[in-house]
């Protein structure tokens, strides 16, 4: 290991009896304990600490697998009264869980570096080497250059345990590094972040301690839950798929006259020579004409039922080949749930991200697979035109806030005045029954909300007349046309937009509500292309991320009610603006729980925070899907 900058004191192995038991000892009165873990693999249910790093910012400690179940090992990390900080710090909660060790039973005392480091720096990888390096001047090896005995599938994990009997010097120097260099650099952020200030007399030091670190023991929380799967439906969606990715190959053998699969060549010249479909982008690496799945959908929005059906028949391929396989290989089966993993520091908005399975991409028919556990039910919750309210508030547009105030519906609205259609009859056409026939009018009602809705998304998320013509099938004159009269409906939507970007320009960044910050180096570039990107950026991430800190807030209120500490209610599962819920089923009909859940959704930063009320769809399901 290398470092430049001062001297990194030298390792403590712990592997007699005696070392052990001092090292207990010197680490019994300290308050403050950075820990990280060498583990058998990254499988947060499966797999297990092996090697316990721990740092006072003094000493640097490795206590290998004697001693890391010993109950001496709880009793130090389960102290209510230590803080400790890690990085990443729910993976090695997970791993220290695995061999005995809650961490996490006193909340609020776990600072995670890493979330640390987004909220200082969003625009730099977040890795420990990365951060250690960028902070502290600490250096690290790689592993590989630590260890470059490593044999062909040997893991991590078993590399350590094989040195660690021949050289255990070694193996202690390497992972204690992480602890130690952990230490160090929750110090230095925790100056930087109190060094910034955000919203009058508040840092974002103020806003990790506040918003994040308790946020890091729901997200852990709903981790260690998972939700169940129901097996059976999902081994029953896959003759399903499978017929219909029969059917849609099919349909397009009879229809291209040769057999053709859904990418390739074949397919391309189909669309291209045989169908005579016009260019929407050029592929950067060929400068071909494109196939992906953007161009589909634009060409679907323009009403060729060839691109709908390759869209679907893409997407059938998908779910057959990755999420029916990949969901029963993350299936717990010993307890037939799924712990998906929760990221807090890898979306520069705030928002969350999943991973082992990411749900923001999950197609909509999977969602009959989650299922709540005997004698519960799901509590399905979302946010009903969430980014359009706050874009109100943020803005004070007049004509905005007026119209969420008489509760219209903010597309259908929009379609009225851009396509002068009278906004009842847009929401007599919206209110039909799914399964109902359409009439023309009916139709072509839903098709001017749709192109409201994409218009309204798009303007929100900063989007000019190119990409704009593009998703909705028209010329760019046409998009500038609708862009121009929108401006001229929404004139303090466009004035907030333009004076955001003025601000940001000025101070190198935007922020949230509750002051969370986007830093936006490229708006004083004069390279047009980065400029315009960052402008974007700055028209949407006040609003994006304020939705981000509004379901935060939500989330946190509704994790410390009564109803949710004793158990009779669970936070599962976050996507997007969404929630899903498990609780007890008799709760369904509780009139106070529905009271104070239907509270905190509404008022998650307290009564009268925003200018505009904020409404929620909500509904009680055996399954996600039947939730929606």
């Amino acid at each position: 290991m290398l470092h430049a900058g001062c001297l990194i004191p030298p390792p403590v192995t712990v592997r007699t009896e005696e070392q052990f038991g001092k090292a207990m000892e010197e680490l019994r009165d300290v308050e403050w304990i950075a820990y990280d873990t060498e583990t058998t693999g990254i499988q947060r249910p499966k797999d297990v600490a092996r090697f316990l790093a721990l740092s006072d910012g003094v000493k640097r400690y490795c206590i290998g697998p004697e001693f890391i179940q010993r109950p001496e090992i709880a009793e130090l990390m389960e102290d209510p009264s230590k803080k400790l900080i890690a990085h990443v710090a729910n993976f090695d909660a997970w791993m220290m869980r695995n061999v005995g060790t809650h961490v996490y039973k006193t909340a609020g005392r776990t600072y995670d570096t890493a979330v640390m480091h987004l909220l200082h720096d969003d625009l730099s990888p977040h890795s420990l080497d990365f951060v250690a390096a960028q902070i502290c001047n600490i250096y690290k090896y790689s592993f590989t250059t630590a260890f470059p005995e490593v044999k062909r599938g040997e893991t991590p994990g078993e590399v350590l345990d094989r040195v660690w009997e021949t050289d255990p010097e070694r193996v202690s120097h390497y992972a204690s590094l992480d602890a130690y260099a952990t230490y160090k650099v929750f110090i230095r952020l925790r100056e930087l972040l109190r060094a910034e200030t955000t919203l009058p007399g508040m840092t974002l030091w103020d806003y990790y301690t506040t918003y994040e670190v308790p946020f890091t023991d729901v997200l852990l929380d709903m981790e260690l839950t998972g939700v169940l799967i129901d097996k059976k439906n999902l081994l029953g969606l896959v003759p399903q798929l499978e017929q219909k990715q029969h059917d849609l190959s099919r349909w397009f053998t009879k229809e291209a006259g040769t057999i053709i699969r859904p990418t390739g060549k074949k397919v391309t010249e189909f669309f291209y020579e045989t169908l005579k479909l016009p260019p929407i982008k050029y592929s950067k690496e060929t400068n071909k004409p494109s196939m992906d799945k953007e161009t589909l959908k634009v060409w679907a929005a323009a009403g060729y039922e060839h691109a709908a059906k390759l869209l679907e028949w893409r997407q059938t391929e998908d779910m057959l080949s990755r999420y029916v396989g990949n969901l029963w290989d993350l299936v717990d089966h010993k307890t037939d749930r799924l712990h998906t993993t929760f990221n807090q520091h890898v979306v520069k908005t705030g928002r969350l991200s999943s991973a082992s399975p990411n749900l923001q991409n999950q197609p909509k028919e999977f969602r009959s697979i989650f299922i709540p556990g005997p004698g519960k039910r799901f509590l399905v919750m979302d946010y009903g035109q969430v980014e359009w309210r706050i874009a109100a508030h943020l803005s004070g547009d007049v004509r905005m806030i007026a119209d969420i105030r008489a509760g219209k519906d903010a597309h259908s609205s929009t379609a009225a005045i851009m396509f002068d259609v009278p906004y009842e009859e847009v929401m007599e056409a919206k209110k039909v029954d799914d399964d109902a026939d359409l009439t023309p009018r009916q139709q072509e009602l839903l098709k001017l909300r749709s192109f409201a809705k994409t218009l309204n998304f798009g303007i929100l998320y900063g989007e000019g007349p190119h990409k704009l013509s593009q998703q909705l099938g028209i010329t760019k004159d046409e998009a500038k046309g609708l862009l121009k009269k929108f401006r001229i409906t929404y004139p303090q939507l466009h004035q907030y937009f333009r004076d955001t970007i003025n601000l940001a320009t000025a101070i190198g960044h935007c922020q949230t509500l509750l002051g969370r910050p986007r830093r936006l180096p490229n708006l004083r570039s004069t390279n047009r292309a980065l400029a315009a990107g960052d402008q974007r950026k700055a028209k949407n991430s006040p609003i994006q991320g304020s939705a981000s800190d509004l379901i935060k807030a939500a989330m946190l209120n509704l994790h410390k009610n009564s109803f949710f500490t004793s158990g009779q209610a669970k936070i599962l599962l976050q996507v997007h603006d969404e929630l899903v819920i498990q609780l007890d089923a008799h709760l369904e009909h509780d009139e106070q729980f529905n009271r104070e859940v239907n509270w905190h959704m509404r008022h998650p930063l307290g009564v009268d925070t925003l200018v505009v009320n904020l409404t929620i769809d909500k509904s009680y399901a055996d399954n996600w899907k039947e939730g929606k």
